[in-house]
């Protein structure tokens, strides 16, 4: 094997740069679909990085580390595999995802605990705010980046610098038998990425949406998009037809828009500021530091003294958590009423009672529909080898999430608070429930789509054998699949860690192709 310095170091760098889109603008570089195929094209081998990273994508689809879940770091995952496949001279998804395992796993502990040192950044913005310095917490916050790229090149380049070889060697002398097992275990890992999501998601009110989903794909065929669009449909006719009907809120007022301090040149810039999302996200206070980062613009018009500032800047260093992509409403609404506001107190109840359900809406329209539904998409192109695949992941996700950050902004500066009013007063709930029963059906669709289980048992009839597959088939197609993932729900939401569910998948697709029953 040639010496792997040279692929280490740009793999290194390659995950650094992931790891800062994932902390930083999300634009969803940081997805195994778009860092895989960085990789591979890093590498040489665009091919491999294409079919290997939209493997592990279809295999990952929905892992995300929401609701306390605390899954395998995908953007390693997605790099290691890559790195795998083309050193080592394999495109196998299973193979070359089981290898790339103990990096991911490691990058999943380094995020845990660069996000727990970040507390240190959070108490030094503290200090800078006891003296009203803005600039200090500035400074500290942009700083807090090189942590994340620091964690990840190094993991990376020790992944690929001492861990290729070591691994090239232990697959020369892997039995077949072995390596066919992992080949069948890839097939069952998206069964863990989406059941990871159902366990977040889905209720006894909702299940049936998931099932609708499944049987599109599984009885009609239905790509993705399809189902995607059914949903809306219904997601359509149930929360939003009746009220439009009606002429809901046709005889109201529009709104005064709030005209302050604030240039529209301020608030774009406030706009990319907010692409600094997690860069000091910490264990204690969550997003605090992105937020005075971002009010920093707003602050320098409105406040003049120290006093002025220093209260501000501690006012905004209270715990904070909204879904990155929607958090721009909460800022330019509050950037709005610090301008007009005599009394903050208001301000702080603000944030606070606005947090949750902001949340619970971008985690259900972001993570559970948007992401999943567009790179499900590029990520079947990218396993055929297309390399549009990546491309039209990273466009049908950004037309939407940019300017939802953008207008997000702008909406919440000049309309204010009644624009929060508004979303609290139902359409909130309506859009989070819209996008559940979206992101359900595709995640339904997903399962048949992603998840490849079926057996070669037969039945001995005399002389002759029968094979039980076709019969489970004709009870209901992609049954076993089916049941599969509802086994893997079960042991998620009885507290099994999700590391140990996927070891299981793995043992048991390599001994049931052993021992003939998959």
């Amino acid at each position: 094997m040639e010496s792997t310095l040279g692929p280490a170091i740009l793999l290194g760098i390659w995950a650094g740069i992931c790891v800062m889109d994932m902390v930083g603008p999300q634009f969803m570089l940081w997805r195994p679909l778009i860092s895989g195929a960085g990789a591979g094209l890093l590498l040489g081998d665009l091919q491999t990085g294409l079919i290997i990273g939209g493997g592990v994508e279809l295999t990952w689809l929905v892992l995300v580390n929401i609701g306390g879940a605390a899954p395998p770091d995908v953007t390693m995952g997605g790099i290691v595999a890559v790195a795998v496949g083309v050193l080592t001279g394999t495109q196998d998804v299973g193979v070359a995802l089981a290898a790339a395992l103990p990096a991911a796993l490691v990058a999943q502990q380094a995020w845990s605990l660069v996000f727990m040192l970040n507390t240190f950044w959070i108490h030094r913005q503290d200090a800078a705010a006891e003296r009203g310095d803005l600039k200090a917490a500035e400074r500290i916050h942009l700083g807090a980046f090189g942590m994340w790229f620091i964690a990840y090149f190094l993991i990376a380049f020790a992944s690929v610098y001492w861990g290729i070889p070591a691994l090239q060697s232990l697959m020369d002398n892997l039995p077949p038998w072995l390596l066919s097992g992992l080949a069948v275990a890839g097939g069952l890992l998206p069964a863990l990425g989406i059941s990871l999501l159902l366990s977040q998601f889905l209720t006894k009110i909702n299940w049936p949406y998931f099932l609708i989903g499944f049987i599109l794909a599984a009885y009609l065929n239905m790509p993705t998009i399809g189902t995607a669009l059914i949903g809306a449909g219904i997601a359509f006719l149930l929360y939003f037809a009746v009220d439009l009907a009606k002429g809901a809120g046709a005889a109201a007022a529009p709104a005064k828009a709030h005209e302050g301090v604030l240039t529209k040149g301020d608030r774009f810039r406030m706009f990319l500021r907010a692409w600094t999302a997690i860069s000091d996200g910490n264990a204690e206070r969550h997003l605090a530091g992105t937020f005075l980062y971002v009010m920093a613009i707003p602050f320098r018009k409105i406040f003049k003294t120290k006093e002025e500032m220093a209260a501000a800047m501690k006012r905004h260093l209270l715990f904070y958590n909204v879904q990155p992509t929607l958090t721009t409403m909460v800022m330019g609404s509050v950037a709005a009423m610090e301008e007009r506001m005599e009394d903050k107190e208001p301000i702080i109840a603000y944030k606070a009672g606005v947090m949750g359900p902001l949340a619970g809406v971008g985690d259900s329209l972001i993570w559970l529909t948007l992401m999943p539904l567009t790179f499900a998409i590029g990520a079947g192109l990218a396993t055929a080898g297309n390399p549009m695949g990546p491309i039209v992941a990273l466009v049908l996700f950004n037309i939407v999430n940019i300017p939802l950050k953008y207008y997000g902004m702008e909406l919440g500066y000049t309309q204010g608070i009644r624009l929060m009013e508004q979303l609290r007063g139902g359409l909130m709930d309506k859009i989070s429930k819209g996008a559940t029963l979206i992101g359900l059906m595709v995640m339904g669709t997903a399962l048949v789509r992603t998840v490849s289980l079926t057996t070669p048992i037969s039945i001995r009839l005399g002389e002759d054998s029968m094979p039980i597959q076709p019969a489970i088939d004709a009870i209901m197609p992609k049954l076993l699949t089916l049941l599969l993932a509802l086994v893997v729900l079960w042991a998620l939401r009885k507290k099994v860690n999700p590391v140990v569910v996927l070891l299981l998948l793995l043992v048991f697709g390599v001994a049931g192709k052993a021992i003939g029953i998959l």
